[in-house]
């Protein structure tokens, strides 16, 4: 892994993979190859949240903390089973923040915030933060991606720790200017823009996709392609408005899912793949 090379000691790569492992049989190897590298940090969701001998099965093989998104109708299990190391608390308000937080301190469990949104936002995890006693984990807030981060005085952070705002309310200033400026107009919906993912395994095998969703629905829900392959490669092509775009899209989005045979085809590279088999 290269990553050692331009971070420093105390960096760390916490992986997420939204449960795309599926099962214990598919996660652990791949994680237990992780291990050995020395940046990784956490993995969340290697695979489904409802599994939960699978998750403890997980945990007792691998080195590392497994954590996923806290949901109170799993806990008691969760906690019973002793099945996770922590969790990402990522829904609520002030009240339902605090009580899955004390939740979490009552079994020891450490956890991260994770509320996404601009330095407005960040400055209401960092006051949440400051009071928790168990959201050890680094907290996500994501507001780099935004273009402003709608404050006048921009948050302090350094070496990844950040100063908890002192002023009143939140501690920070919302930028009327920057409101006014960003205020979207109806329908209030982002039109995103089109892309085509392109899929290929080891064999040379290649499998086109109508964006990420499309991809996930795949891999996720259909199960119908190898999880985490050596030697697999992910492209993108980001719509250039071309008509050889627009053609390609369309093949994709109309692609069937599901057929059955993708599973096979980095096991059987030089093999004809009868579909059914």
């Amino acid at each position: 892994m290269a990553i050692p090379s331009v971070t420093p000691e105390n960096y760390r790569l916490d992986i997420d993979w939204n449960e795309m492992l599926l099962s214990p049989g598919e996660a652990v190897p791949l994680l237990q190859e992780l291990d050995k590298e020395p940046r990784i940090g956490i993995y969340e969701d290697p695979i489904f949240r409802t599994d939960v001998a699978g998750q403890k099965f997980v945990r007792n093989k691998v080195s590392h903390p497994v954590a996923t998104h806290f949901e109170i109708k799993m806990f008691p299990t969760w906690m019973r089973e002793d099945a996770l190391d922590g969790f990402v608390v990522n829904t609520g308000g002030v009240t339902r923040f605090l009580k899955e937080g004390q939740l979490c301190a009552a079994f020891d469990k450490n956890f991260w915030l994770q509320i996404v949104g601009t330095g407005i936002t960040t400055a209401y995890t960092l006051q949440l933060g400051a009071v928790l006693t168990h959201a050890r984990w680094p907290a996500v807030t994501a507001m780099n991606i935004y273009a402003d981060d709608m404050i006048t005085d921009p948050l302090k952070i350094k070496f990844g720790l950040a100063e908890v705002p002192t002023g009143y309310g939140l501690g920070v200033t919302v930028d009327e200017d920057a409101i006014e400026k960003y205020r979207m107009k109806p329908p209030y919906k982002a039109n995103l823009p089109r892309k085509i993912l392109t899929f290929t395994l080891p064999s040379g095998q290649s499998y086109q996709f109508a964006g990420v969703n499309h991809l996930w629905r795949d891999m996720w829900m259909n199960g119908t392609l190898p999880q985490q392959s050596k030697g697999t490669n992910l492209e993108m092509w980001d719509d250039d408005g071309s008509p050889e775009f627009a053609k390609a899209y369309q093949k994709a989005e109309s692609t069937a899912l599901g057929k059955g045979e993708a599973i096979l085809a980095h096991l059987l590279p030089d093999e004809e793949i009868i579909e059914g088999q």
